[in-house]
Order: structure tokens, then C-alpha cells, then sequence
């Protein structure tokens, strides 16, 4: 009974398909959906409108099978040509739905199942979804089917290295992965992913911060990934169509102050100073090589946190030695960017009656 069940609700899922690609039935697929999902719940929940007791099955028999079986086939719905009959918000709703149902069932059978070694379904999970999304990308008529296939399946990669890397070590390859997925994004040129995974590792970086301990090697990883995806994305905002400089601005300022809270935390104390001084003089060499402006920013406000860093903590416990080199350092990269800004001003003063009288 219980093979003979799901196995219906296989078949019910592939005439269903197979009607949308020949007929164009959305309204059968999605109605399907919901039919295939209900029946693959009370399975699950023991089958209580057979007079049994409401209660999740003790057994899976094969159950994951057949939901994984199921998910694939409704996935294959993405690949249906556009035309007249079939609506964006058809398929994409259908996708999405499709997706919900999935994930719930998912949950349920990992929490009954497999609490412990839950790791290779989340990353046969990942593996597909991931391979599914560049197929997508190349022959899909709905692009943004490829970007929620790439999202879920980033989302259970970043499942699945919770399972082998506790908290506060996971950290350190979601960061990883955060710039991974706005590679692949890039690729994509799917707006919608650099949101997501914006908000996905502004979250990420908060919760570290706020819960966990602080680990060298992550702090460098959040680092690193939050300077080369703001480089990343400027290099390719054509690419992307992205107007507007706030998500650039985001992962430069996480950058910012998570720099700042590396070598703070990485740093002997007596060279915190000296530390954020070089790290201003590395972003304003970054703006000249780059030409943007918004690397010098970084660095003013690096030195305007070294020299307040310096007068209230240093001044206090720092060796006397150690007080002069860093008072002297300091001082010698703030009459130097004095020095540049003064002569650069001079010269567009300079430039500008010259190109008025032309």
C-alpha cells in the first residue's frame, strides 16, 4: 500500500508535465502540486484519513526517494517553451510551489531521520539544483527559474556545511560561499541573486558578531569577500545593469569595520595603530590604482579611527616607544595625504579657467 501510494503520486506528477509541455495545462500542473504534496504529507503524518493515528511514520520506506523523484520531475516544468497559453506568473508561481512543497517535506523527514547525517541529502540537494540552474541559464525561456534553483540550491550547500563544520567554523566557508554565489550571479546577470545573497551575508556577518566568538581566520575571510565582491561588482555592474552603488556600498562597509575588527583582534595591542594606519594607506593606494574615490573615504575614516584609537586607548597602556612610533607614523600619512589633496585641489582650480576660457 504504502509503495503503491507513492508511486501514484509519481505518476500523478508526470502526466501532469507531460500535459503541461503537450497541452500547455498550467492549471492541472499546479493543481497537481498541491494534490502530490498533500499526498506525500499524509504518508508521512501515518496515513489519518485511513482511521490511523495522527502521528509521523516510524519507517521511511524510501520515502526521500520519492519526494526527491517527485521534486525532479516538476522541475522539469522550467523547460516549457513561453507561449501565448502560458503566463510568467504560471510557471514561476508552479516553480515556486513546487519548491515549498519540497523544502517542507524536507524538513520533516530530516528532523525524523536524519538529525545527524543529514549531509549527503543537502548536497545531493545542492548538486542538483545547482547543475539544474546552469541548464536553466542556457535553455530555460524563464530566467529567473535559474536564479531560484541556484539560491535554494546555495541554501542547502550552506545547510550541508553546517552539518560538517559547527558554529563559529561554518562561518568561515558561508563567507566563501557568499562570494561563489555572486560569481555565479554575475554569470547569471540575475540582479536578484547579488540581493539576496546582500542580505544573506549582511545577516551572516551580524549573527557572527553577535553570537559567536571571534576567529582570526573568519574575520579575514568576511574581510577579503566583502572587498573582492564590492570590486567584483563594480568591475561588472554592466553586466548586471545595476544602477545604483548600494550594494557596492554595503560590502564596503562591512569591509570597513570588519578590516578594523581583524587587525584589532589579530594585531598585538601595542600595534593596533600602526596596523589601521597601513590599512589606510593600502585603501588610499587602492583608490589611485583603481581611481575610485570611495577607497579614499575608507582610508580617511581609517585614519580618523587610528588617531581616535590612539589619543584614548594607546596613550594610556601603550610603552612610551611604541606611543612615539605610532604618534610619528600617524602623523607623517596624514601631512602626506594633506600634502596630495592640497596640490590636487590646486591643480583642478588651475584646469578650471583654462577650460572656461575654451
Amino acid at each position: 500500500t504504502t509503495h503503491f501510494t507513492l508511486s501514484m503520486s509519481v505518476v500523478i506528477a508526470s502526466i501532469a508535465v507531460f500535459c503541461l509541455f503537450r497541452y500547455g495545462w498550467i492549471r492541472l500542473l499546479t493543481f497537481s502540486i498541491f494534490l502530490v504534496y498533500s499526498i506525500q504529507l499524509l504518508y508521512f503524518l501515518n496515513n489519518p484519513l485511513m482511521g490511523h493515528q495522527l502521528q509521523a511514520i516510524r519507517i521511511h520506506n524510501f520515502g526521500t526517494v520519492y519526494l526527491f523523484v517527485i521534486a525532479a520531475i516538476y522541475s522539469l516544468m522550467a523547460l516549457v517553451r513561453k507561449s501565448e497559453s502560458l503566463a510568467d506568473t504560471g510557471i514561476v508561481g508552479s516553480v515556486l510551489l513546487n519548491g515549498m512543497g519540497f523544502s517542507m517535506l524536507l524538513a520533516l523527514y530530516v528532523a525524523s531521520f536524519y538529525k545527524t547525517d543529514y549531509m549527503l541529502l543537502m548536497g545531493s540537494v545542492s548538486a542538483y539544483c545547482l547543475l539544474y540552474s546552469v541548464l536553466l541559464q542556457l535553455k530555460s525561456d524563464w530566467k529567473i527559474t535559474a536564479a531560484f534553483y541556484a539560491l535554494f540550491g546555495f541554501v542547502t550547500m550552506s545547510v550541508m556545511v553546517h552539518g560538517f563544520y559547527d558554529f563559529p567554523r561554518a562561518y568561515f566557508f558561508l563567507a566563501l560561499q557568499s562570494f561563489l554565489v555572486v560569481s555565479m550571479a554575475v554569470w547569471f546577470r540575475s540582479k536578484f541573486i547579488v540581493v539576496m545573497n546582500t542580505l544573506l551575508f549582511l545577516t551572516i556577518v551580524l549573527l557572527y558578531l553577535k553570537t559567536s566568538e571571534l576567529i582570526d581566520g573568519v574575520n579575514i575571510s568576511f574581510s577579503l569577500v566583502a572587498l573582492l565582491t564590492a570590486r567584483l561588482l563594480n568591475w561588472k555592474r554592466d553586466r548586471l545593469t545595476i544602477k545604483t552603488n548600494l550594494l557596492r556600498n554595503v560590502y564596503l562597509i562591512i569591509a570597513f569595520f570588519m578590516v578594523l575588527l581583524t587587525l584589532h583582534h589579530l594585531i598585538p595591542e601595542r600595534y593596533i595603530t600602526l596596523s589601521w594606519t597601513v590599512a589606510a594607506v593600502v585603501y588610499f593606494v587602492l583608490s589611485l590604482v583603481l581611481k575610485n574615490v570611495k577607497y579614499r573615504y575608507m582610508a580617511l575614516g581609517t585614519m580618523i579611527a587610528a588617531a581616535f584609537y590612539f589619543f584614548i586607548i594607546d596613550l594610556d597602556r601603550v610603552e612610551l616607544v611604541f606611543r612615539i612610533i605610532a604618534l610619528m607614523f600617524l602623523a607623517f600619512i596624514s601631512i602626506g595625504l594633506s600634502i596630495y589633496y592640497s596640490k590636487k585641489i590646486k591643480k583642478k582650480q588651475s584646469n578650471e579657467p583654462e577650460s572656461a576660457q575654451q
